[in-house]
């Protein structure tokens, strides 16, 4: 079998992957239609800047203990529950009257962000304990282009619910994907934490687990350069966010027809990049931060480059782009994480870069809605831009010449902890 497709013999991993994919489907139409019900209701961009922001609070207050307790409980269960959960509120609101429809939003949205913290550390530090770490890359790989297809079709089977029937449609596919991806997840086995590991959790241990989780990642400066990148260019990405639909509709002329276009098309541009990676089957870790340098820098450009022009067909070709270079970004991110930190505190890392994310995020999120309604969308969009271009280009940079060993170190590192 090639070396590269070798993983589809794993059973564990079949299961998790097509959990995921079917999940993401759900997710990615609802990413259509939550903004779409918003703005419909309220033609506010404050309005949806909120609707951002409520997402993102619960990752602030409580991330640092979700990846702590994920660390110490049985991941497949926290899975699990996290998918029957998100599913029971994605019917209450498929159930709600429409004059409540938008406070409900915000409520939903709050919650399965909540809920959503334990289920993604949980995810990716189940990856490793699955698949052999040679096999990473291809294995983030075949997430990320699976995940992008569905990026790809997703939203134009979004649009098309929301323009010809009632977008409650679409929460109902979405409430259906998180049943089946726990479903799914039930009969992965995933290996549980060592004894020592899985000992009763009291505040003192919890506060302690998080303390040497981040005392491991600032040990690292592999993990310390991905936290600076993603600090900088997360908050350009807090006014993209709430803007992106209003940006096409008022800055480039177009429709919710368009938006769903442009959301679909940096979802095949994202498949490419991923199939990219998968074929050219990179196993040393030694070429991971090449591969990572070459990759940010690029998408820096390509998220740049859309200011350039008003032409919503050339911003859509800058938007496929933007895709095939963020997808490769996104998956050598990863594998350099899942490489450079251990088991026993990978949940704590992926939970910390987390937060780092929405939080940075929601600092300018908050700026755009109060600015929203003032500046212009256009204005907004060229500081955002702007700020992912130089966060690029430092993250970029500080990778390439970047002299610490990925695996190799990471004994030393336990040690200090």
């Amino acid at each position: 079998m090639n070396d590269r497709l070798k993983i589809f013999a794993n059973g564990n991993f079949l299961k998790l992957w097509a959990g995921h994919g079917i999940s993401t489907f759900g997710d990615m139409i609802t990413f259509i239609a939550i903004p779409a019900i918003v703005y419909n209701l309220t033609g506010s961009k404050t309005a949806l800047s909120l609707s951002v922001l409520v997402r993102v609070i619960p990752v602030l207050l409580i991330g640092p203990f979700a990846g702590a307790l994920v660390d110490r409980w049985n991941r497949k269960n926290i899975m699990i529950w996290s998918d029957l959960l998100r599913a029971m509120l994605t019917l209450a609101l498929i159930l709600t009257p429409d004059k409540y429809l938008l406070s409900s939003i915000y409520v939903v949205v709050f919650l399965k962000s909540l809920i959503g913290i334990f289920f993604n550390p949980a995810f990716n530090s189940s990856i490793p304990a699955i698949i052999k770490k040679e096999d990473l890359m291809s294995a983030n790989s075949v997430f990320g282009v699976s995940a992008y297809i569905l990026q790809f079709v997703s939203p134009l089977v979004g649009g098309a619910l929301i323009t010809d029937f009632d977008p409650r449609l679409v929460l109902m596919i979405d409430m259906v994907s998180f049943i089946v991806s726990a479903a799914a997840v039930y009969f992965i086995e995933i290996p549980e934490h060592s004894e020592s590991m899985r000992k009763l959790v009291t505040p003192g241990l919890l506060i302690r687990d998080i303390l040497d989780g981040l005392k491991f990642m600032f040990n690292s400066k592999t993990l310390t350069i991905i936290m600076i990148t993603t600090m900088i260019t997360q908050f350009g990405q807090g006014f993209i966010s709430p803007l992106w639909l209003p940006y096409v509709i008022e800055g480039l002329h177009g429709t919710q027809e368009h938006f769903s276009r442009l959301v679909a098309m940096q979802g095949l541009g994202s498949v490419i990049g991923t199939t990219l990676i998968l074929m050219l089957g990179i196993k040393k870790s030694k070429s991971y931060k090449q591969f990572y340098s070459f990759f940010t820098l690029m998408t820096g450009v390509t998220i740049f480059m859309q200011i350039t022009t008003m032409n919503f067909n050339i911003f859509i070709i800058w938007g496929t782009l933007v895709g095939v270079f963020i997808s490769g970004m996104g998956i050598t991110n990863q594998t350099i994480m899942q490489h450079a930190a251990k088991q026993e505190v990978l949940g704590r890392v992926s939970s910390t870069m987390n937060i780092v994310n929405q939080g940075f995020m929601a600092f300018a999120v908050a700026i755009a809605g109060i600015m929203g309604d003032r500046l212009t969308t256009r204005t907004l969009f060229i500081m955002a831009c702007s700020i992912w271009l130089v966060g690029c280009a430092i993250g970029a940079a500080l990778m390439l010449f970047n002299k610490e060993a990925i695996s190799d170190n990471q004994e030393e590192q336990m040690e200090a902890v």
